[in-house]
């Protein structure tokens, strides 16, 4: 039987093509190939718990860095210091925070004295207050007033053109910080003969808190002088609009730079939280001036500054009739005192001083946490890391106090707690010691960005570090009425007879 062409095709065609079973055992072939390779790539990567971590200074040194997740854990390991003593970590972390902060107050100065000597701007200085004892100026509070008569003593015949005092009747005064200090403040420059004339001087004694002094501070700005400051200005806005269209009127703008002046540690807190918690910043108020938008400026933007109270978002609007045709930017600077009692030569001075700026230290952390009470923010792992390290510098000066020499447990001055009980400051230190200890316990895991924490548990922490910082505050404090006889210096006078008790 003869066969076709076609069919030859066909027979040809089966005798070249694999079988069904051929096919299928060529694919479990490749699929198992394809398996094998998967598995000998990812055994050949490396594993992270099993890779050697460098350490945080060779990947600092190197150019190249393994990864992301070697890299975390290199700076946790920093973080956690594992290769030394947790004390050694504590006190790192705080010369470093606090070195941090003061590098950063400098920095910010020198970019604004860049920016403000390009274009003629108002100068107004502000002068934060301190409470009084017994209603005299304090040492603290004379340094600060010491560093505005330098300021203008150094300014020649660039007077500024407003100087602000701020503070109110505190419980158990009869006059204000503000009416004392800028009393202090003229003896001052008529004993130095600082020439005053034609610097206006505006008292704030009505403010109760620091954020209400810098708004009030702004309302007198806007009510008495900005309209009159445009009018005279000869700079005006750019003749053409932001579409390239001409103006109709130019308006006339102004600059206003304010001068920040107070003690350094706590112009170190204003700008840090400036940074860190920007809604709860006290320099909102200068902000909102510059937005040139006056419906904004009797806003209080999120919170008051007392420690026992806050406000969650409420916002208050004052009215206002001074509507300014201009346009007004603002900037500001720092200008610091140092504190008097951080190298004091009287031991139980410089052990209160040392505790002192330890609580200051932990106001970033207290208004971060009243931000994460009213929602309006996150824990930040800084402020947790930051508490943490002062709260083992607080044992170790406890532990130093024990371990000295009696003299400085007898020097430190009997107090009266609101129980109206003797106790001693080592007493007090240990209870917000120990209260400090429970706040960081309660904020631990959402610190550590481990896991989250309930709101109460917020709140107690909050509570727990008001008590804290209330009781150094009150009692720890070292500050003292200024001596009559250094009325009128521009320089602190050193005792004579520290100098010959040190020399003997």
């Amino acid at each position: 039987m003869a066969t076709s062409s076609k069919e030859l095709k066909n027979q040809d065609r089966r005798k070249h093509s694999p079988s069904p079973q051929d096919l299928s055992l060529q694919n479990r072939t490749s699929s198992s190939k394809t398996v094998a390779d998967i598995r000998l790539a990812l055994n050949s990567l490396p594993r992270t718990p099993e890779a050697k971590v460098k350490p945080f200074d060779e990947i600092r040194n190197d150019d190249t860095v393994g990864g992301l997740s070697q890299l975390t854990l290199a700076i946790d390991q920093r973080l956690k210091g594992k290769n030394r003593g947790s004390s050694d970590f504590a006190v790192d972390f705080t010369q470093k925070n606090r070195e941090g902060a003061m590098s950063g107050l400098l920095g910010y100065n020198a970019i604004e004295n860049d920016e403000k000597t390009s274009i003629l701007s108002r100068e107004i200085l502000v002068v934060f207050g301190k409470p009084l004892i017994d209603d005299q100026v304090t040492v603290e509070y004379a340094s600060r007033i010491r560093e505005l008569a330098l300021t203008l003593a150094g300014k020649n015949d660039n007077f500024p053109d407003l100087v602000c005092f701020c503070g109110c009747v505190r419980k158990g005064n009869h006059i204000s910080d503000a009416d004392a200090g800028y009393m202090f403040f003229k003896y001052l420059c008529l004993n130095e003969g600082i020439s005053l004339q034609n610097v206006k001087i505006f008292v704030d004694r009505n403010s109760q808190s620091e954020r209400k002094a810098l708004q009030n501070v702004v309302k007198h700005l806007v009510e008495e002088h900005v309209s009159e400051w445009l009018a005279v200005s000869h700079h005006s806005e750019s003749p053409k609009d932001e579409y390239g269209l001409e103006r109709k009127a130019l308006r006339k703008k102004i600059k206003l730079h304010f001068t920040l002046i107070s003690s350094d540690y706590h112009l170190c807190n204003i700008n840090d939280i400036h940074h860190r918690s920007p809604n709860q910043s006290l320099l909102r108020s200068i902000e909102m001036l510059r937005t040139n938008d006056r419906s904004q400026q009797g806003i209080m933007t999120e919170y008051d500054d007392e420690l026992s109270e806050f406000q969650h978002g409420r916002r208050k609007r004052q009215k206002t009739n001074n509507i300014v045709n201009g346009i007004i930017d603002c900037s500001w600077s720092y200008r610091y005192a140092s504190y008097p009692y951080a190298y004091s030569r009287d031991d139980a001075s410089s052990f209160m001083g040392k505790c002192f700026l330890l609580c200051e230290n932990l106001r970033p952390f207290f208004v971060n946490i009243k931000g994460v009470v009213a929602e309006r923010e996150f824990l930040q792992r800084d402020n947790f890391l930051a508490a943490a390290s002062i709260r083992h510098n607080l044992i170790s000066l406890m532990e130093d106090l024990y371990k000295t020499s009696p003299s400085l447990q007898t020097g430190l001055r009997e107090i009266n707690t609101y129980t109206d009980s003797k106790e001693t400051v080592d007493i007090v230190l240990e209870g917000a010691t120990l209260s400090l200890g429970r706040c960081i316990d309660l904020v631990r895991p959402a610190g550590l960005h481990k896991s989250s924490v309930s709101k109460i548990s917020f709140i107690k922490a909050l509570r727990s570090l008001e008590h804290c910082m209330t009781q150094i505050r009150t009692f720890c404090d070292p500050d003292r009425p200024l001596d009559p006889k250094e009325w009128g210096q521009l320089y602190p006078i050193i005792d004579e007879e520290e100098e010959t008790g040190e020399a003997t």
